[in-house]
């Protein structure tokens, strides 16, 4: 089942050259516009959301941004810290194209900011930045000027990767000279041991020379996987986050002991899912939702099996929810669903994996508490050529 991981969350360049429409429903929190929709009310049913010809959605805190296969990005929702990059400080419920944005290969929605990887040929591997700047976030020296129009992060340049999570006031990135990181580190998020925020990009020597999978990060925590095939953690401690066996923080990325036989893993809002190889689940951090799957809400501070949770072969977090497809094409999803994130017509809470009404599911993309479901459709492929 690997390799239908691996297909669903990192070939979109396939369904880009076959020009398939993806075909994109939400559900959740939507106060802001967030979901695109057209209106700001919330759902719990899932909604067909009006974009055609995106290659992935990801949501923000109260923000959501969407890149395009022209290489364009379009934005939705709350925009009172700029986090929209339309050039001003409004909303809007519907997706809208950021003006003189082109070139972009990613991007990644944080808690009230968001970031783009530029490779258009002329910006050199540069990464750009925009909304809230409190905690250093944009990467541009300051921690008191929001912005609301793309600006280039300081420091960084031939980038090859960049990682924000949905929930994370903290952004990194991965360049010839190693990883950097830069924002929120007031419990050692960024893990370079000390516990200031950094509002330019720092290097992340302890993690120099070493091979990296993926990096993810929710509101006090970060993860690393890849080294040594391990998962390591840093950040706050107190919820179980970190899933080193303590309520204890740590500066630096540190081994987590339970996290073994790893294919993948995903940050919430302030807990983590990882999948293992033989298709199970493992969930730690807060609970106090379900958002573990194990049926009680006490939090839990080490990997921790789901019970009951097989053949999945991809997850996803956000807030206080989790979601995993299986093989089968079906989706699961647990924890909080006080905005109806979970589909299912209702806001009650799962203690539990439970079935939504989803399928043939290629990714996810989440936000505060909402769910975004893409789904490729060869029937409706787009004309034309990629370019």
């Amino acid at each position: 089942m690997k390799t239908k991981l691996l297909v669903g969350l990192v070939c979109l360049c396939a369904f880009a050259s076959a020009r398939a429409v993806m075909e994109i429903s939400g559900a959740g929190q939507n106060s802001s516009g967030e979901l695109g929709v057209g209106s700001n009310a919330d759902s719990n049913r899932f909604t067909t959301v009006p974009l055609l010809d995106a290659l992935a959605v990801r949501g923000g805190d109260d923000f959501s941004v969407a890149l395009m296969r022209d290489g364009t990005v379009k934005t939705t929702g709350d925009g009172s810290y700029g986090a929209l990059g339309l050039g001003g400080y409004n909303s809007t419920n519907f997706f809208t194209t950021i003006p003189n944005l082109t070139g972009v290969v990613d991007v990644r929605a944080g808690a009230g900011f968001a970031i783009a990887l530029m490779s258009n040929g002329t910006s050199d591997g540069r990464v750009v930045a925009w909304g809230g700047a409190a905690n250093g976030e944009l990467g541009n020296g300051s921690i008191t000027s929001n912005q609301n129009t793309p600006g280039t992060v300081n420091v960084i340049y031939n980038v090859q990767s960049i990682w924000a999570g949905p929930q994370s006031f903290t952004a990194f990135a991965r360049t010839a000279q190693g990883w950097f990181g830069w924002g929120y580190n007031q419990d050692g998020e960024i893990g370079v041991g000390d516990l200031s925020d950094h509002s330019t990009p720092v290097h992340i020597t302890d993690l120099d020379g070493k091979t990296v999978n993926k990096m993810d990060s929710n509101y006090y925590n970060s993860y690393v996987w890849g080294v040594n095939d391990q998962l390591l953690a840093t950040g706050y401690g107190g919820e179980g986050g970190n899933g080193l066996g303590s309520f204890n923080n740590t500066n630096h990325f540190t081994v987590v002991p339970l996290a073994t036989n790893i294919h993948y893993f995903a940050a919430g809002g302030h807990h983590a899912l990882l999948m293992m190889n033989d298709e199970r689940v493992k969930a730690w951090g807060r609970n106090d939702q379900g958002q573990l799957g194990l049926g009680h809400t006490n939090n839990v501070n080490v990997p921790t099996l789901i019970p009951g949770l097989s053949n999945v072969i991809q997850i996803a977090a956000d807030e206080d929810s989790s979601y995993a497809i299986l093989a089968d094409g079906t989706v699961k999803g647990w924890g909080g669903n006080s905005k109806g994130q979970l589909g299912l017509g209702d806001s009650n809470l799962r203690l539990t994996p439970v079935t939504l009404p989803l399928t043939n599911v290629f990714a996810f993309g989440t936000g505060g508490k909402a769910l975004f479901a893409l789904k490729p459709n060869f029937s409706r492929a787009l004309p034309g050529k990629l370019s």
